[in-house]
């Protein structure tokens, strides 16, 4: 009681508060606006404050880095003009004792009548017109022509000071500044040079650690922008290059508004830098105090600023976070009050839902009898059909005369007595109410319940849309995949229960591929459509139709005791399928091949029904298409045999088990082999040499032909080189390409690796292409043969006059090749139809320049009838059958 007293005190005194806030500013702000708008304004002072004392103190650091730096740029100028007075003086001396006693100078003289320096810090040289060394005061036997100090007054006849670089003394592997002079001649020839030679340091040698820091700077430069001697911290260098102005310039000054200390531009180091300019000699002197060790100080006493700066913030912050939490809770509360009593109507109104407020009537006996309708909202008077005006007031009986009958009152009645929710949705059959389906739910409030109705219709008719979107077919309205599984299921199962027989057929139109590329898609579909009509109306209404994608369709048909499926009947659906249809003005006709699998005979499972349905129409296709299978125990073996060969066709390549057997071509005119075809064998460990008819097919389907081919393309190649390198016949071989080959974006690159990484020549690669596959696309089989014909490779036709080709598109191929087809060659001459077919190609290819080739020559009657028709090559048997690498290098 003693908290809630306290905090009933607090909530009086920022009452106060706000009513103050309201005065002041005319009812528009309150203590919850205005605590952290004051909050903010102490802030402001706090880091204003702060900022300004902050700034005050860096100008008072930079100004004493300044001060420190011009009093240190004094000294240092003083002690470096010194020292240059005594080698200016030297070097007068000298020169003065040269002009007296031109051929007699002697250093040693001047040196004990205490006109030299002492040698330890000076050396002294004089240096005749050759550069040879006539005087010295130390031991020096060199000759200084070629060094730049003597070339500067060789050719210049001013009178001036020359200071040179520092450079190295071979005698002595140190450093020395060279400061020398021109001597001359009574009549003003060049006499040679005077020169004085100190060590760099000695410019740099006041330098002190705690004076400097370990970033100072003592700094002798030269007029041309190259350090004579450069002392950072305890580190000596020499002949750095800068630019002069911009390294003696020195205007930073803490009032001049500049944030930043100036860069050296010698090494990026920011400093307090001060130059100057050494009257009388071509050199500057220069200091420069590091900044970061200048600021030192500054920067902890900011450090400390913003930290105080920093808790005093947080602290404020806290306090007045505190007093507006305060305030809002205030404010919160004096406005729940309000929000609560217009939440309901505005939520009533923005609802979707009708709104039903309904107070109970009882009788004598507190038993319920009827509701009285005390509030409603616009959904209400939607679903009502009647304003709000007359309904309040109304007992339910009088708006809703059957709800005694329906159940509803009975509900209504069940939640105001026992208080728990009641939710049902159902189809109104109503003629009081509007709407389809509704949705209702009752809570209890007090002496009363509330109704929530939604009007569901729409959303009931979507969900039915879509729940048959699941199920059928988008394009023919037909049960899809997912409905076929679940009406097959339920078939067994009634099946099953009363041992009635099951047919599941797999329908697969032949050729309609062929219909979608040359009509169009738009008039596939319209195609797919008749068909799934005719199939409904072929099947009894309780037989099930499905179509599972592209041209595949599903029968589920279900028999009696002593019905079964007859023969006659799948030929009555495959005639309703194949008759003739007129599309676009054209009749057309397709035919199909339906595999036929039965419950309980095959299997029992659905996934099992369709799967052996499948394999029959497979079988079907196999035999020459438009025709029915039944699914036999002898399709699941060849389908396991299938499994089999994809699963370890993965791992032939790696196991090596793959290997190239070679087939020659024999020129008819010269009888000598002129090439061979690459064909693939596989040595199978336990199944032997698997012929290529067994997984040709498989390798196509599931894509590993792409693998399989590029090792063809590279062993063919390998070994026809290695051929041609152990001195055999130059032969061209062939190499047959698949569809999925053909269509691999890279198959150019992977042609031209084979050949790069072989070193075969283009000429000796042929490919083999198949009619069919370049008639699937021309534009882009035109496109690629192009770019194959430009590496050099020769083109063949394969299997020529067994697929689509016309003469139109057969000339705008870039093809050297055509091969007759073994089907036609092998009923020659007997067959009077081959031997014409394969005369008119022969002719053919001759005409349009192409080489024939004739495959599958087994008898020499075949042989003589080709010879006759003037054809170029033949390949086959009765030459020889495709041998391995050994075999063959013996023919």
């Amino acid at each position: 009681m003693l908290w809630h007293s306290d905090r009933n005190l607090d909530m009086n005194g920022y009452a106060l508060i706000n009513n103050a806030a309201n005065r002041w500013f005319g009812g528009k702000l309150n203590a919850t606006v205005l605590l952290p708008l004051f909050a903010a304004l102490l802030l402001l002072v706090i880091w204003l404050g702060t900022l300004h004392l902050i700034g005050v103190e860096r100008r008072n650091a930079e100004r004493a880095a300044i001060e420190s730096s011009a009093d240190l740029i004094r000294t240092y100028e003083a002690q470096v003009i010194r020292n240059l007075a005594v080698i200016e003086q030297t070097l007068k001396v000298v020169r003065y004792a040269h002009d007296v006693k031109e051929n007699d100078l002697s250093l040693s003289v001047l040196t004990e009548r205490g006109l030299l320096p002492s040698s330890i810090i000076f050396s002294v040289d004089v240096a005749d017109a050759d550069g040879g060394i006539v005087s010295s005061n130390r031991q020096n036997a060199g000759n200084i022509a070629d060094q730049a100090h003597f070339r500067a007054h060789e050719g210049n006849v001013n009178d001036s000071l020359f200071v040179s670089k520092a450079v190295l003394n071979p005698a002595t592997s140190e450093r020395e500044l060279h400061f020398s002079r021109r001597l001359n001649r009574s009549d003003g020839a060049f006499a040679g040079v005077v020169v004085v030679s100190v060590d760099p340091a000695y410019f740099t040698s006041s330098y002190e650690h705690s004076t400097l820091g370990r970033n100072g700077v003592l700094a002798l430069l030269g007029t041309d922008g190259v350090f004579r001697a450069l002392r950072t911290g305890d580190r000596l260098s020499f002949g750095g290059s800068v630019d002069y102005p911009a390294a003696t310039q020195s205007d930073f000054s803490s009032d001049s508004g500049q944030r930043q200390v100036p860069v050296n531009p010698w090494d990026g180091v920011r400093r307090f830098t001060k130059a100057r300019q050494l009257h009388g000699f071509p050199l500057a002197a220069i200091i420069g105090l590091s900044a970061e060790e200048q600021l030192g100080n500054y920067y902890r006493t900011c450090n400390k600023y913003l930290w105080q700066a920093s808790l005093a913030s947080v602290f404020l912050l806290l306090v007045f976070g505190v007093l507006t939490r305060l305030s809002w809770l205030l404010s919160r509360s004096q406005r729940r009050i309000q929000a609560d009593q217009a939440r309901y109507y505005a939520a009533a109104e923005a609802s979707l839902d009708a709104f039903f407020v309904l107070r109970c009537v009882r009788d004598q006996r507190g038993m319920i009898v009827d509701f009285e309708l005390m509030d409603t909202n616009s959904r209400g008077e939607k679903l009502l059909g009647r304003p709000k005006a007359e309904l309040l007031g109304a007992s339910l009986v009088e708006f809703d005369p059957q709800c005694r009958e329906n159940g509803l009152f009975a509900h209504l009645a069940d939640v105001a007595d026992s208080g728990k929710v009641h939710e049902v949705e159902w189809k109104n059959r109503s003629g009081s109410l509007n709407g389809e389906w509704l949705y209702r739910q009752v809570v209890r409030i007090e002496d009363g319940v509330i109704a929530i109705v939604r009007d569901i219709s729409e959303r009931k008719r979507l969900q039915m849309q879509i729940e048959y979107q699941a199920t059928h077919d988008t394009l023919t309205g037909l049960a899809n995949r997912r409905f076929l599984q679940d009406r097959l299921a339920q078939s067994i199962a009634y099946a099953s229960r009363y041992g009635h027989p099951l047919w599941v057929a797999f329908i697969d139109l032949d050729r309609f591929k062929f219909i979608n590329d040359s009509l169009g898609h738009k008039v596939g579909d319209t195609f797919l459509r008749i068909i799934a009509e005719r199939l409904q109306s072929a099947v009894r209404a309780t037989d099930i139709v499905a179509r599972l994608g592209g041209d595949e369709f599903v029968l589920v048909l279900s028999g009696n005791d002593d019905d079964d499926l007859p023969s006659n009947n799948i030929q009555r659906i495959m005639d309703v399928v194949t008759q003739p249809l007129d599309l676009d003005g054209k009749d057309f006709s397709v035919t199909c091949s339906i595999g036929v699998a039965n419950y309980p005979a095959d299997a029992d499972r659905p996934e099992t029904l369709i799967e052996y349905a499948d394999m029959a129409m497979y079988r079907a296709k196999e035999t020459g298409r438009n025709n029915f299978q039944f699914f036999t125990a002898t399709m699941n073996e060849r389908l396991n045999e299938r499994l089999r060969i994809e699963q370890e066709l993965h791992q032939a390549i790696e196991r090596n088990e793959l290997v190239l057997h070679y087939q020659p071509r024999v020129d008819l005119r010269g009888g000598e082999i002129t090439g061979m075809e690459a064909l693939i064998r596989w040595q199978h460990p336990e199944l032997g040499m698997v012929p290529p008819i067994r997984f040709i097919g498989v390798a196509e389907e599931t894509g590993l032909i792409v693998p399989i081919g590029d090792w063809v393309f590279r062993t063919a190649c390998a070994q026809n080189k290695a051929w041609q390198d152990a001195g055999l016949c130059h032969l061209r071989v062939s190499i047959n390409l698949s569809a999925r080959q053909f269509a691999q974006p890279d198959l150019l690159q992977t042609i031209k690796d084979a050949l790069r990484e072989t070193g075969l020549e283009a000429r000796y690669l042929e490919i083999e292409l198949t009619e069919s596959l370049m008639m699937s696309d021309v534009e882009n089989a035109i496109h690629i043969l192009q770019a194959l014909k430009e590496l050099g490779v020769y083109l063949s036709i394969d299997d020529f006059g067994t697929g689509y080709s016309s003469l139109a598109y057969l000339k705008r191929f870039p093809i050297d090749v055509l091969k007759i087809d073994r089907s036609f060659v092998s009923d020659i001459p007997a067959n009077a139809n081959d031997a014409a077919i394969t005369s008119s190609i022969i002719a053919l290819a001759h005409s349009l320049e192409l080489e024939v080739v004739a495959e599958g020559v087994e008898t020499a009657e075949q042989l003589a009838f080709l010879q006759q028709r003037n054809c170029d090559v033949v390949q086959g048997y009765y030459f020889s059958r495709p041998v391995p690498v050994t075999d063959f290098e013996i023919l």
